[in-house]
């Protein structure tokens, strides 16, 4: 079962030991864009908070980010490394 939800998208992979349902995923990514588009800046506490999730999962979501190359590290919180594009977004 695990592996044909893999297979079929449903869960998708996002570091060597976390999996998630690729409708988390779109909704941690647009909270992510949101935060940006409202702050300038994506901040781990904030961004906890608004999805209602631990620190740890908060984290491993944008470090998952961080290697896709959505965001990027700076100053003490992240940035979008890519453009606010609708396309970006449905990724």
């Amino acid at each position: 079962m695990f592996f044909a939800m893999v297979r079929d998208g449903v869960l998708v992979r996002f570091d060597e030991k976390h999996y998630m349902h690729w409708e988390i995923r779109q909704k941690a990514l647009d909270m992510a864009y949101l935060l940006y588009e409202e702050k300038g800046m994506i901040q781990t506490g904030e961004f906890r908070d608004r999805l209602g999730i631990s620190r740890k999962c908060a984290i491993i979501l944008l470090e998952g980010f961080d290697r896709e190359r959505i965001t990027v590290m700076e100053n003490g919180g992240r940035v979008l490394k890519r453009n606010l594009q609708q396309a970006d977004r449905s990724q």
